[in-house]
């Protein structure tokens, strides 16, 4: 092999071990794993979110006295 091939193959596996290490670094953590299960999750057509409470009645219908 000519040189300069040698030097593209080292630099191609330089970057993917660079690539591995810091998608194995950052990617999964236990700690952030148990916080996500620890949150409470909407499940089987729950709404997670509580709807908003009614408008108050208009003029028109408040009847007055």
């Amino acid at each position: 092999m000519s040189q300069h091939k040698q030097y593209k193959m080292k630099k191609s596996v330089f970057a993917i071990l660079t690539v591995f290490l810091i998608l194995s670094t950052f990617g999964c953590n236990p700690e952030k794993l148990e916080e996500e299960i620890a949150i409470p999750q909407a499940c089987c057509g729950e709404d997670p979110v509580d709807p908003p409470p009614p408008p108050p009645p208009s003029n028109d219908t408040i009847q007055k006295n």
